[in-house]
């Protein structure tokens, strides 16, 4: 079963048993018997030392490792105090992956293949639960129309996080602001905010503060008269809290 690859002779600065996992020493060159998975483990020891010295550790392909604890075939391996293979755990450094199963005080092998483990949280999310994210508004184009008779025309095209068109119906929360931050209120302006040919509007706060519903492919546009001469931004309220603030409004 043993197939021993690369080879490299260390410095140790302590004795070395053999058949244990083996870390990176203080400085290069030298490497020690590994006693926590928080090391960064190279390999496994060959002969060992009864004393500080040169040793031989095998970096690669499958060698034997005395084993610590219970091990099922095909887990990942890290170190135990005394340098033998354990079960590896979330964040923990791993010399490889145990090639045969045993029990604490077995000689077993392991495939070398320093790694670190992390296994991140599972998934619980069903299919139908993901596409509602897909479908979901996280930012958006504007296009702003030219003044025409004291009107200007502002479309807004939904997009999902992936930046693809919104091809469904979807509401978002819109006001308009004196800021290019979006963190004024602006004036209403003087003839109003109306929906133009896309979407539906409802107005809780006339005509600075509304519900935006878009289009079957996502789309709302609003029309905005003022006689005068002031600068407004639309901003676009997205489900997660986050805002988008158009390019400036500004009637002549």
């Amino acid at each position: 079963m043993k197939t021993p690859g690369l080879i490299k002779n260390f410095d140790s600065a302590s004795p070395v048993a053999p058949r244990r996992i083996m870390a990176m020493g203080a400085s290069d060159g030298y490497a020690e018997q590994a006693s926590s998975p928080s090391q960064r483990l190279i390999g496994v020891s060959q002969w060992g030392r009864s004393q500080a010295g040169r040793t031989d550790v095998v970096l690669s392909w499958i060698e034997e490792v005395d084993y610590g604890g219970t091990i099922t075939r095909g887990q990942l391996l890290t170190t135990d105090a005394d340098g033998k293979a354990v079960t590896a755990g979330d964040g923990d450094y791993s010399v490889g992956m145990a090639f045969v199963s045993g029990v604490a005080g077995d000689i077993g092998y392991v495939l070398i293949n320093p790694s670190r483990v992390d296994v991140g949280s599972n998934l619980t999310a069903s299919p139908a639960e993901i596409n509602v994210l897909d479908n979901a508004p996280a930012n958006c184009v504007f296009t702003i129309g030219s003044e025409s008779s004291n009107i200007i025309n502002v479309s807004v095209q939904l997009r999902n996080a992936d930046n693809t068109n919104l091809a469904t119906r979807r509401a978002v929360q819109c006001y308009l602001s004196g800021a290019n931050t979006g963190a004024t209120l602006a004036t209403a302006p003087s003839g109003g905010v109306a929906i133009g040919t896309n979407g539906l509007l409802i107005e809780p706060v006339a005509d600075r503060f509304f519900t935006a519903v878009t289009n079957a492919s996502g789309v709302f546009d609003i029309n905005i008269t003022d006689t005068g001469t002031p600068t407004v931004y639309l901003v676009v309220v997205f489900p997660n809290g986050s805002i988008q603030v158009s390019n400036a409004i500004t009637f002549a």
